[in-house]
This record gives structure tokens, sequence and C-alpha cells, in this order.
């Protein structure tokens, strides 16, 4: 890296003259188009300990190579959207390697480069997608990231937006293995010997993905069945059955679901870039099924996930270090690469990780609170015990609320308030939340307000009016309301608002005789 920084530092105040000349006017991105900018494409040996070298670099069997790609925006207040740096080479066995890279951006035409690999021996190259390192903003620290995407002969990094300016200026760098093709002509195949099985048999490949519950000390298979708490521990397999080939970037994934429910899948998936029957395109693909005693959900245990290559023991071998330093929660994102997996049965493996199924109490408490206000001496507020004379008209507030835990809904929510006599419906007043809804709440049958999921609420809002004066005794007279709340399977809960109703006489109401 540093055989860089001080050609660049040198030559910065020669490019601001002479880079204007060249940009494009409209002030499109351009890439490496300056006088000081660096060729794009060079080309090591690192097992031999060879350099960055422009153009070509020697190699024999077995060594290990990097490609180093350079990259400057040179257009000042522009911006590279989505900038690829894409590194293509042949597929098949060749003692003189043409390698070559793309350049480019959504806005920004790309450029390209080669070098070339001169190999003792006819040799296939093997790009490793699963530890690229960047070197962004002239830094020379490296982020190790995957590829963005990757194949036979190609392989790729999104390395995203890209300002222009000196200070934005970076590398890419990819290794590879170069590697005798055993078998011309053989490609890669995973997991042929069929059928599968769960236990070790000869001649015979495991599932892909496979499970036991070793809280419950089952034995491998599925669908396996588990209670809330119960720890699962997953069996991801692989085998390439192709004797003298070699799997690529061989890459192992898994899909856990994030809903809870009483039935889940996870879902394993395999592929590598040269391999006929495990594509990225069209992945090797293993459902296992989990059937569980309560709605829950499964979790994977952090850190769990551990790599046992080349037929490895994982309940008595130490584990193996992903390549690339790629962490084990890469399994459940982009997939974990393992890199080169050779055809015999000596370099099966497996990923093994585990998970704990959720332990979530669900449980449904229905509520309801009831209140009233006194809209004819305009309340503000709503009580539960309120002071009123004959013909106030009287508001009634319902808050029904599911208080359970966790994710069972009150199903079927039906509201009932049997007013007391003297207390009177008025028509079309019952609101939901703010919405008007036909009249129940007073009737034998109810007011179904439907579901409440755990921690929701409603709100039932109507009118009453209290009757004339002629059905009250002068003095006091105290009037219940009960409402009553009701859901599937729940008992029914209710709660009373007090009406303590005043009539001390004549009273200006009563001035003027009964209607005819």
């Amino acid at each position: 890296m540093k055989r860089i920084i001080s050609i660049i530092s040198v030559a910065l105040l020669l490019s601001t003259i002479v880079a204007p000349l060249l940009a494009r006017a409209d002030g499109t991105p351009q890439f490496n188009y300056m006088t000081a900018d660096l060729k794009t494409l060079n080309v090591a040996n690192k097992t031999t300990g060879t350099g960055w070298q422009d153009n070509s670099v020697s190699a024999s069997a077995g060594d290990s190579v990097a490609f180093q790609v350079y990259y400057h925006n040179g257009v000042i207040n522009s911006v590279a959207h989505n900038t690829r740096v894409r590194l293509t080479f042949p597929t098949s066995a060749q003692s003189a390697i043409n390698v070559n890279v793309s350049l480019g951006a959504d806005n920004a035409t790309a450029v390209t480069d080669n070098v070339t690999l001169n190999v003792s021996s006819p040799q296939k190259l093997a790009v490793d997608a699963a530890s690229i390192k960047w070197y962004p903003n002239q830094s020379q620290t490296a982020t190790v990231i995957p590829a963005t995407a990757s194949g036979p002969g190609y392989t790729e990094l999104n390395i995203g937006d890209i300002n222009g300016c000196w200070e934005y200026q970076g590398y890419v760098t990819f290794t590879a293995n170069l590697i005798t093709d055993l078998a011309p002509g053989l490609a890669p195949q995973f997991n042929i010997f069929t059928p599968y099985v769960h236990s070790q048999t000869y001649n015979k490949d495991y599932y892909l993905l496979d499970v036991k519950n070793d809280t419950k000390g089952t034995s491998w298979g599925f669908p396996v069945s588990a209670d809330a708490g119960d720890t699962l521990t997953f069996y991801m397999y692989y085998h390439n059955g192709i004797t003298g080939s070699t799997a690529e970037n061989t890459t192992l994934k898994v899909v856990l679901p994030t809903a809870y429910g009483t039935s889940q899948t996870v879902t394993g998936s395999l592929w590598s870039d040269n391999s006929t029957n495990a594509t990225l395109a069209s992945p090797m693909t293993q459902d296992v099924g989990i059937n569980l005693t309560s709605l829950q959900k499964l979790d994977y245990i952090t850190g769990s996930a551990k790599w046992y290559p080349n037929q490895a023991n994982w309940a008595t071998a130490t584990q193996t270090s992903f390549p690339g330093n790629q962490g084990s929660d890469q399994l459940f994102g982009s997939g974990l690469n393992i890199g080169l997996i050779n055809g015999c049965w000596e370099y099966s493996g497996a990923i093994v990780f585990q998970v704990k199924v959720s332990n979530l109490a669900h449980t449904t408490d229905l509520t309801i609170d009831k209140k009233m206000r006194n809209i004819t001496n305009n309340d503000v507020s709503y009580s539960d015990s309120i002071n009123a004379e004959p013909r106030q008209r009287i508001a009634v507030q319902l808050i029904v609320k599911n208080n359970g835990t966790g994710l069972l809904d009150a199903t079927n929510v039906i509201i009932k308030d049997a007013l007391p006599s003297r207390l009177l419906y008025l028509t079309a007043t019952t609101k939901v939340d703010g919405i008007t809804v036909a009249n129940g709440v007073s009737t034998l049958s109810g007011l179904n307000i439907g579901n409440l999921s755990p921690g929701q609420s409603k709100t039932i809002y109507f009118e009453t009016e209290v009757e004339k004066e002629s059905l009250f005794v002068r003095g006091v007279t105290n009037l219940t309301n009960t409402a009553t709340a009701t859901a599937d399977s729940i008992n029914a809960v209710q709660d009373a608002a007090a009406l303590v109703v005043t009539y001390t006489g004549c009273s200006a109401q009563q001035e003027m005789p009964a209607a005819r």
C-alpha cells in the first residue's frame, strides 16, 4: 500500500492542473483518468514474495497470488453510485492465465485493465470470494468483506458510492490460489449419494440439514417436536462427491423464520461457483420442520455456529475457524463461504449450530372500564359516579383492553351494557374508537367489536337520557349501570358506574302540560 501514497502526494499539484482539462464537462464521475493515477490492476505472488507487478508475475502450482485494483473518482463534487469492481478469469487450467478487471458505476463508464499469470504448468485460478480486502479513503487498514456476487470465472464487489476527490481514493485486493485440475471436464456435485440418511451409513450422504432436540434427547431426524425453552442442534452437511474435482467458493446459508408460530420451517442452502447441482442461481436446499407445542419462535444462539471440515467429529473435535475472518452469524445472512472443497469422502464436513425455542407466555386478560359524564351540565371529564337530574343527557364511555402477554388475541369481543330502568339509550350515538356503528351495546346480543391483540384497547361511546320526573320519587335515586365484556374462551368481566339522580320537586321542565 505504501508504494502508492508517496507518488500520489508528489503528483497531486500537477494533477489538479491537468485534471480539469480531462474531466467531463457535465460533472459525471470518471475513474482513473488523471496523470497521477496508478495502473488499475496489479498482480503479486504471495507464495514467492514477489511484490506488486504492473503486467505479469510468474507462479507455480499451488501458489497463492493476489490482485490489487486501484480506484479514484477524479471529478470533484461528483458521486459514483454503486461502484463495482469485477474480476474475470478463465475457468479452465492454463499456463498463461489472463485476469481482467472492470471498474465502473451506475453513472460512470467502466475502466478496464488486465494482468497475466505465467504458470509453470497448467493451473486453474480459484479466487477467494469470502475474504476480499477493501482499503477505502486512502486507508492502509483493510476491511475484509465477501464478494457481492461470484460465479464461474468472475468475482464482483460493490463498494457503493465513491465521492470525487483524492481523499476518497482506495484499493480492493483479491486473493486466489492456483490449483491443479485433477479431473479436467469433471465438475463438482454435492451430496449425490442417496437416499439421504439421518445416521451414519456406508456410501450414503446425510441430509443437507438435520436437527435433534437436545433438551428432549432425541436422535437426528425431522420434523422434530419441541416445547418452549428447548434447545435444538442443527447439522448442515456437505460432500463433494466427484473425486478429483474442486468446488470453488463453496457457500452454506440458513434461513431461520422470524415470526411466532406452532409450526416452523428452517431452510438450509448450499452452492459453489462451479458445481453442476448446487449453484447460486439454483442452490441445493433442505427444509426442516419444527412442531412446537405453543406459539413460539426460534432464536439462534449467538456464536454457536462452528465448522468441522474433513470428516471431523463435531462432538469431540476442535472447531476450525471460518475462512477470511467471517463471523459465524454470516451463516444467516449472505452465507458462509468455506472456500475450496475437494471431491472425496475425506473432505466432507458440516457446520453445526444451535437455536433456542423462545419461552414466551401467552395469556389473555380482558378488562373493561366504565365511566360516565353529564353532557347537560357540561362536564369535561368522565367519572365512576356522577350526579344528574331527570331529563338530562349522559355520555357513557367503555374502555375494553386485552392486558394479556404474548401473542394471543382476545377474539370476538362482545360488549353489553344493560341500562337500568329510567336510563334511555339515544339512537345512533354509539361509536367505537370514534367511528359511528349500529347500536348493539344496549341489546341482549351485545356489540361485537372484533379481536383485541395483547395491549390493544378499544373505546366504546354512546349517549343516554335520564327519564322524566314523574318516574322518580322526590329526593335521591341511585342507578347502577353495569357493562360486561366477553370473548372466546375468556370469562366475562364487568365494571359499573353509579348515576345519582336527584329530584327536588316541581322544576322548570314541569311548568307545562304533557304533550297531546
